[in-house]
């Protein structure tokens, strides 16, 4: 931790009161310096205690345990398209971790996140190689390129040498349609993680029957994935995880992506709590760019008495929704790992972007979601209407980009 976010965090536990609640950078403070709070704000976020995600943070989201674990700021450099085909780089003088002691200021921590999103090694997977070996590969795998790097892709200085990793932005970025650049924070669901496994086996395993766009990542002995989240709608979310399995706030975001980058390396290292938050107040902040439903119009009107319901303006989410009322495949949220009995209502600010939808991803357009004849994935919801409700509502949600 930075001498600053230190002396800013005692400071300002000393000074607030029940009667005087913390802004947002003070709770990052205190988030940062004082484990009770840390811990208070795990505790508050678990929709389900008893199930296995929350067991294991209960049990180990303390200072003798995660907390002591060293920390995880390497020195690291992008993946280049110059990389491509050649063999695992050295370390040079430009490889450098993050930089942490920003002022704990609004836009300078909005600055640090946004570095994290796509510098930070979020999670070293080997079998990355498999992506690198030559110009073609990257696509084979559903990885962008944009200008001269790699699918948000880092090479990471490891105790055990020079290794490729995850950036937020590999899953949660994807190539501009209306020109050059990215869509950061938009879920890339042409990435396919199953079929990069598949081929660092050399044979057929349960991961490469996920498909593009979808992961599983719970330890439950369970074929489950999920669909790949649309970062820029988190904080429109009531719930996190397609589950629901966590109550959604800016603090328990931030533990959530502390935890991830703890269990992505099977529990060996943990991310600096200074850059834990700025990600997530990053984060935060993305939902800024992410039209908002019309206040009137034909497609409003109809999104109103069809969806309305369910996906509240303006964040266009809501409560969990039973498993049974929404009638997709169940799977996933009767997972005795994340498992809460519900699915999350997913916000729909960005729809139009996501390549695949619903918790499992069974549907891979609006027009198929809405499609009468469709009887597969759930969701019924909308199938009804005649043929210019149905118009008026795709093209209202075709704007939710």
């Amino acid at each position: 931790m930075s001498s600053r976010a230190a002396w800013v965090g005692l400071a300002l536990l000393a000074a607030c009161t029940a009667d005087a609640p913390l802004s947002d950078l003070e709770r990052g403070a205190a988030y940062v310096s004082d484990p009770a709070y840390r811990r208070a704000a795990l505790e508050r976020s678990l929709v389900a205690p008893d199930n296995g995600y929350s067991a294991l943070r209960l049990e180990r989201y303390t200072e003798a345990s995660w907390g002591a674990l060293p920390v995880w700021n390497p020195r690291a450099r992008p993946v280049l398209v110059s990389d491509l085909g050649g063999p695992v780089p050295n370390p040079g003088v430009d490889w450098e971790p993050l930089d942490l002691d920003v002022p704990w200021e609004e836009a300078a921590l909005s600055a640090l996140g946004a570095r994290a999103f796509s510098a930070y090694p979020a999670q070293v997977e080997p079998a990355l190689l498999m992506a690198l070996t030559d110009a073609d590969a990257p696509a084979r795998f559903g990885l962008w390129v944009d200008g001269d790097r790699v699918g948000g892709l880092v090479w990471a200085e490891t105790p055990g040498g020079v290794q490729p990793a995850f950036s937020c932005a590999s899953c949660h970025a994807i190539p501009r349609d209306d020109g050059p650049g990215l869509v950061l924070g938009a879920p890339n669901h042409a990435i396919d993680f199953g079929a990069l496994l598949d081929a660092s086996h050399s044979a057929h395993t349960s991961a490469g029957r996920w498909g593009p766009g979808r992961v599983d990542v719970t330890p439950d002995d369970v074929d489950n994935p999920t669909v790949i989240a649309d970062l820029r709608a988190v904080r429109f979310q009531r719930d996190l995880n397609r589950a629901a399995t966590i109550s959604n706030d800016l603090m328990a975001l931030t533990v959530r992506l502390e935890t991830a980058v703890i269990t992505n390396s099977r529990e060996a290292v943990r991310p600096p709590r200074e850059l834990a938050f700025a990600l997530a107040w990053y984060l935060w902040g993305l939902g800024d760019a992410l039209p908002a439903l019309p206040a009137d119009g034909a497609g409003a009107a109809v999104f109103a008495r069809e969806c309305g319901r369910c996906h509240l303006p303006p964040g266009l989410a809501g409560p969990p929704v039973a498993l049974a009322a929404v009638a997709t495949d169940p799977t996933v949220g009767e997972s005795p790992w994340r498992g809460t009995g519900a699915y999350q209502t997913t916000s729909l600010r960005g729809v139009a972007r996501r390549g695949r939808l619903l918790a499992g991803g069974a549907i891979d357009s609006l027009e198929r979601l809405l499609d009468p004849d469709r009887v597969d994935g759930g969701h019924r919801y909308g199938q009804t209407l005649d043929d210019a409700d149905r118009a008026s509502l795709l093209a209202v949600m075709r704007d939710l980009r």
